[in-house]
């Protein structure tokens, strides 16, 4: 790859633009643009597979295997707890109860959001907005997909998977789960599908509705059932 065109910069400037606030929150006056050349350049033949996987592990139909892995982590959790003796046990599986909950609500809220902000700003993905031939493009999108840059869902779905789970998980859990995010986030920009801006608004997307939804879900649970999740 020669870098790009110096003829596109200003093309994709105008392209779509709604004034300065778009200039700022999401052009960044060009650094979105930079940034995601910078990472889109990067490419050997096992990076771009260990790209696609990580890509892979942040596809939202991955979803009901992924409720199947926790409820199995909780059968299994719960198992040990009382094997072991631990107190509060019931207080463990009512907070799992709570996880169980947010993750079916969040995993509607967020995919019904991130669907409706790509129909309404219909940003063009980097390959259109830039041109093909400045972005090497390893995962080609269906027809139509075009112009459904923003918010990145990859990125909105790993971040609600981390984030529901967050109250059940350990440190070290909780630490793997930020750098899957965050990889999740680096693949979606280098299989060259998304810009920065994409998959940051796709991270906080994510996660305002998640702390949104266990709020009204943990609130609903106590209120009614006498349940307290935290």
């Amino acid at each position: 790859m020669d870098g790009p065109d110096p003829t596109f910069t200003e093309a994709y400037k105008n392209y779509g633009d709604v004034g300065n606030i778009k200039s700022w929150l999401y052009d960044w006056k060009g650094a979105n643009e930079w940034l995601f050349l910078k990472i889109n350049y990067l490419h050997a033949s096992w990076y771009d597979s260990l790209m696609q996987l990580i890509t892979f592990i942040g596809d939202r139909h991955n979803f009901p295997y992924y409720l199947g892995i926790a409820l199995v982590g909780m059968v299994l959790c719960v198992a040990v707890r009382k094997i072991q003796g631990h107190a509060g046990t019931r207080q463990y599986i009512t907070q799992w109860v709570g996880v169980m909950l947010v993750l079916l609500a969040g995993f509607l809220v967020v995919e019904e959001s991130v669907h409706l902000l790509k129909e309404y700003f219909a940003y063009p993905r980097p390959y259109i907005a830039l041109g093909e031939n400045n972005v090497t493009l390893v995962e080609h999108r269906p027809a139509g997909d075009d112009n459904h840059s923003f918010p990145s869902g990859h990125v909105a779905f790993i971040t609600m998977m981390m984030v529901g789970l967050w109250p059940v998980l350990s440190k070290n859990f909780r630490t793997f789960g930020g750098w899957l995010i965050f990889a999740v986030a680096w693949s979606r920009m280098a299989l060259g599908v998304h810009f920065p801006a994409d998959v940051l608004s796709g991270y906080l997307v994510a996660l305002c509705l998640v702390l949104m939804v266990r709020s009204f879900i943990y609130f609903v649970l106590r209120r009614l059932f006498r349940l307290n999740c935290g």
